[in-house]
């Protein structure tokens, strides 16, 4: 898979060293080609970092052999997703559109959001906010990480210059220091502990260096540069996220929380929602709670912080939204693949572009369920029976996504049972619905195990001729086999091509003899996921 990163900022020397980066590093170490287009760059270089191409921004890339994704933060660079030919668009929406960022809420916003093959999210508050106005996207939570390897060694480094005068403990800070900072509470545990240091890292946006110039114990070292940080955090006794608390920052996701702990250092929050749902952050409202849970958190064990830190990584991250991107690039593949030729719907290609794309969408599992259930309800008591008391072997002939195998476990929990489909797409999402229930490829024309019971759930309407798969199948059932269909439908459909009335069942057909036929009204089931009738066969094996 290719990941692309439209023209934002800069790789080396940009403002921020933060999500994009990160996560482009995270990405081509998990074995993908990731590409960094730099903001106003216009030399035609190309030059790698970390396994990253950090190309410049005019760059048009060819169109890749592998799937390409086009990952944007920048609202209006969704309009590059033709131009950079990608096949799938990802939306990270990283800052909540409201106060300071208000200027982004938008047309661009909405539009790269509709545009969006999934959105990722930084937090809860956006997730939540995002899943109202768009319930019917893909929406990931992806908090943000740490570099564990860039600092977990942070406190074995030497004392940087600028920090050897500086008495401990220290409590710092890194990060823009910008119109979110809390500096009345900075101020007072400044003054209400004037034998701890506070060191502040980053640009002073706000001139906060002449608002509490009478502080002596608050140190100004200004910008850090990325790989510069480490030795400073290092001599952290506590990291500090002195966020204003408001919608903007319940919208945030620090990057500091987790590079700080990722050093072992403990960390101290006011109460934004991110730093209170992290179990290794303590958050405190006032500077009377700071210097409280500060005492306490010098005492913390700094292996636990980072055994925390270590699972929170960029590459674990990534391994949240590679299954997606993958199926996705898959789906859309398949779709293009359709759209240039026709599948029989008795082909395994037809049904794995199905369930790929429009089975869920379509309620096809809630059906798979029904069915089973309107199956379970009306067997007649002695095929029930037998099932009970025998222990039987079931198999569901044709199982899709493993819904009726899962309710047919748990209305015959005595009896073992195993679902076949042909559509390998439709067993691996059985596989991973339902891990503790046994599924095989396999079709109904080629069986290879046998069963007591075979259940059929109107795969048989699919054949134009039912009969010859019906007689292969029944090869391989050794007491009953119970089929629901489509009844009395009229014409046939693309898909159902068979049209099933009484005179359709034979009374015998080889070995099994026809014991039961019942017409079933689904409309007069409450929430019925099938609004037309059904009816239910039911052959027994004569050489019991």
């Amino acid at each position: 898979m290719k990941v692309i990163y439209p023209p934002t900022i800069h790789w080396e020397g940009s403002l921020v060293f933060q999500r994009p980066q990160q996560l482009m590093k995270a990405f081509a170490k998990a074995g993908h080609r990731a590409v960094f287009m730099e903001y106003g760059r216009y030399d035609g270089t190309v030059y790698f970092r970390d396994g990253v191409e950090i190309s410049d921004c005019r760059s048009i890339l060819p169109k890749a052999e592998e799937s390409t994704v086009l990952w944007v933060s920048h609202p209006p660079y969704y309009r590059f997703t033709d131009r950079l030919h990608a096949d799938l668009l990802v939306f990270d929406y990283i800052d909540e559109a409201a106060e300071e960022f208000a200027i982004w809420n938008n047309q661009d916003l909405k539009k790269a959001m509709e545009a969006a093959d999934v959105i990722t999210v930084v937090s809860q508050r956006l997730y939540d906010l995002v899943a109202k106005l768009f319930p019917e996207k893909h929406i990931l939570l992806i908090p943000n990480a740490a570099d564990f390897e860039h600092f977990c060694d942070a406190k074995k480094m030497p004392i940087p210059s600028d920090m050897q005068h500086i008495p401990k403990p220290i409590l710092g800070f890194m990060g823009s220091i910008a119109s979110w900072i809390d500096v009345s509470i900075l101020t007072e545990v400044a003054k209400l502990r004037p034998d701890w240091s506070i060191v502040l890292l980053g640009n002073d946006y706000l001139g906060i260096e002449g608002m509490i110039a009478d502080c002596l114990n608050v140190f100004f070292l200004g910008r850090k540069l990325y790989h510069e940080l480490p030795p400073y955090v290092g001599q952290f006794a506590v990291g500090l996220v002195p966020f204003q608390v408001r919608d903007m920052t319940h919208s945030s996701s620090p990057i500091k929380m987790y590079e700080y702990l990722a050093a072992g250092i403990p960390v101290i929050s006011t109460p934004i929602q991110e730093a209170i749902e992290c179990p290794y952050v303590a958050t405190g409202a006032t500077a009377t709670e700071w210097i409280q849970k500060t005492e306490e958190l010098m005492t913390q064990n700094p292996d636990e912080l980072q055994s925390f830190a270590f699972k929170e990584s960029w590459e674990t991250r990534v391994k949240q939204v590679e299954p997606i991107l993958t199926e996705l690039a898959k789906e859309k593949q398949i779709k293009k693949v359709l759209r240039q030729q026709s599948f029989s719907s008795t082909t395994p290609t037809y049904w794995d572009i199905r369930f790929l794309t429009d089975w869920e969408n379509l309620s096809g599992r809630e059906q798979t369920a029904f069915f089973a259930n309107v199956v379970v309800n009306h067997l007649p008591e002695e095929v029930r029976s037998k099932i009970e008391n025998n222990h039987y072997s079931l198999c569901d002939a044709g199982c899709a996504l493993g819904d009726a195998v899962n309710f047919y476990s748990h209305a015959f929990p005595n009896s073992s049972i195993e679902g076949i489909d042909f559509s390998t797409e439709a067993i691996i999402k059985a596989n991973r619905y339902y891990s503790d229930l046994s599924f095989e490829i396999q079709s109904i024309e080629n069986m290879t195990k046998n069963y007591d019971v075979i259940f059929c759930s109107n795969v048989l309407a699919l054949y134009a001729d039912p009969i010859s798969p019906f007689i292969q199948m029944a090869k391989k059932a050794n007491h009953y086999i119970v089929l629901l269909l489509p009844f009395q439908n009229g014409e046939g459909t693309q898909e159902n091509q068979c049209v099933f009335t009484f005179d359709s069942f034979p009374q015998s057909l080889n070995q099994f003899e026809l014991i039961s036929l019942e017409e079933i009204d689904c409309i007069k089931i409450p929430q019925a996921y099938c609004q037309s009738k059904q009816i239910l066969v039911i052959y027994k094996s004569n050489q019991e």
